[in-house]
């Protein structure tokens, strides 16, 4: 009897032996499984950060040719006007030099305001 009862008691040992190394394994295996999954979420936020940084640089790029594109336009239409102010005035020169002269600075200094 007391044979059987220490066989009772080994046996008991072994399955709570057991069940703390099972309990053991499956807390490990959840940290790793948490440790995993904060890794993943953390590269998502990265991988999210990275594209907002990427669009907005594209926007800037974009912003930046349509200001280039408009101040090249700008250039275009001052000269433009320039040429036709040159043209009606060769049309209309007099022999005097000086009135060409007074006329073309008069020409460049609208070209300053319009600026």
């Amino acid at each position: 009897e007391e044979e059987e009862e220490e066989r009772h008691e080994r046996h008991r040992e072994r399955m709570e032996e057991r069940y703390m190394m099972e309990r053991d394994h499956e807390e490990l295996h959840e940290e790793r499984r948490e440790r995993m999954e904060r890794r993943r979420r953390h590269r998502m936020e990265r991988l999210d950060h990275m594209e907002l940084m990427h669009k907005m640089m594209e926007r800037e790029h974009e912003e930046l040719h349509e200001e280039e594109r408009e101040r090249r336009e700008r250039h275009r239409e001052r000269m433009e006007l320039m040429k036709m102010k040159l043209i009606s005035l060769s049309l209309n020169v007099s022999s005097s030099k000086g009135f060409f002269y007074q006329n073309m600075n008069k020409i460049l200094m609208d070209d300053v305001k319009l600026r």
